[in-house]
């Protein structure tokens, strides 16, 4: 499975066990932000070249990704308050 996708689960883990469904909810918010980073690559901040992000407001998530031409490729979705060029490092490896 994916980085993006362990990400995904544990944090849907997370919110179920702060509230019952609301890791469903969550799931739900990510492929919304997934579908609307698809409609338009190019359209949210880059971070760290190539690397861009979306923010799920709700939740304060955010979904990192790469656009090259045609392809998307979701890297990973982690808390806002975590510090990200710690989580970018790390994903360089």
């Amino acid at each position: 499975m994916p980085d993006f996708w362990i990400d995904v689960v544990e944090s849907a883990e997370w919110f179920d066990e702060q509230r019952r469904d609301l890791g469903r909810e969550f799931v739900a918010a990510v492929d919304a932000a997934i579908d609307k980073v698809l409609e338009n690559p190019h359209a949210y901040r880059t971070v760290a070249t190539p690397t861009r992000r979306f923010i799920i407001k709700r939740f304060q998530q955010l979904v990192f990704y790469e656009a090259e031409a045609e392809n998307v490729l979701f890297l990973g979705v982690v808390h806002g308050s975590r510090e990200v060029n710690r989580w970018l490092q790390r994903r360089r490896g």
